[in-house]
């Protein structure tokens, strides 16, 4: 979780500063990133962890789709769009944090 809150941090900075390449610095680990070799769904209790891990796969690829829209604005040098895809893509955080918070053992 640290490296994907430094990388939306990196790409929030980056439209701040209207600098595609940090953007696409930024997203780059969201885009690429391997899976975890622990089991992050054993944070939760047995009865919620294959709930859990459906979760994490289903965000997993909104995310994607929400940095990918963030970087093509960028691209494009489309600030307000690129806004708005990291506004999207910081609400798909916190949709699931706040589904799981409560659950963590």
């Amino acid at each position: 979780m640290a490296m994907m809150g430094r990388s939306n941090s990196m790409m929030h900075e980056g439209i701040l500063r209207e600098n595609k390449q940090m953007v696409e610095v930024g997203a780059n680990f969201i885009l690429s990133h391997p899976a975890p070799n622990h089991k992050p769904w054993s944070i939760m209790n047995k009865s919620d962890q294959a709930g859990f891990k459906k979760s994490l796969l289903a965000f997993d690829k909104i995310l994607d789709i929400h940095t990918e829209s963030l970087v093509e604005a960028a691209k494009n040098e489309n600030w307000m769009a690129a806004s708005k895809a990291s506004h999207e893509l910081m609400n798909s955080c916190i949709s699931c944090h706040s589904m799981w918070r409560h659950k963590v053992k």
